[in-house]
């Protein structure tokens, strides 16, 4: 899914040599994620990659349940190549294991979900943020949620707050007026 909410279905070639090579994107926001369109998608890929004299000996798919379903299909009918999983996806599967296990982590993770959460959720504090940022670095940084699907969403998620760590103090002192006031005097 890109910046639009665009469901994209990506190709890029990764020849034996290293070289990356961008076939294309389709637009599939249309269709509905079913493991026998992902299943026409590539062999759609291999017919067009044959068509040029280009060989395809291993695909690495989303980790999506469609995409895995299809991954099993097509290595049956296709025993000579290699499907796998996203290692991307993977390795955000084990860094959210890992903060399943620990306290702190656990703890930072959901209070970096929670402020991402409340700014989504208020176009108006989302305004005086982007407000603050503008005046603190001259731009404005998104804060990114992180998502179960997403590559390294935890990465970006944590990294987005601390991208804007200044701007966000600054509103909360702003907006914690029993902070500035003290111990009533009373």
């Amino acid at each position: 899914m890109n910046i639009k909410q665009e469901h994209l279905f990506g190709v890029v070639f990764i020849t034996s040599t290293g070289e990356m090579l961008i076939w294309g994107a389709k637009d599939i926001s249309d269709e509905r994620s079913k493991t026998k369109n992902v299943i026409n998608h590539i062999k759609n890929i291999m017919v067009e990659a044959k068509n040029e004299n280009i060989k395809i000996n291993c695909f690495v798919t989303d980790s999506a349940g469609e995409y895995a379903a299809a991954r099993k299909i097509m290595q049956v009918e296709y025993p000579n190549k290699v499907f796998l999983p996203c290692m991307a996806h993977q390795m955000n599967l084990i860094v959210e294991e890992i903060f399943k296990e620990s306290d702190v982590y656990q703890r930072t993770s959901t209070k970096a979900v929670k402020i991402i959460s409340y700014f989504h959720s208020s176009a108006y504090f989302t305004g005086l943020l982007r407000n603050e940022q503008k005046s603190l670095y001259d731009k404005t940084i998104a804060l990114i949620a992180s998502g179960e699907t997403w590559w390294n969403s935890y990465y970006f998620c944590f990294h987005s707050i601390l991208k804007t760590e200044a701007a966000l103090k600054t509103l909360a002192t702003k907006f914690a007026p029993e902070r500035l006031e003290g111990p009533s005097s009373s």
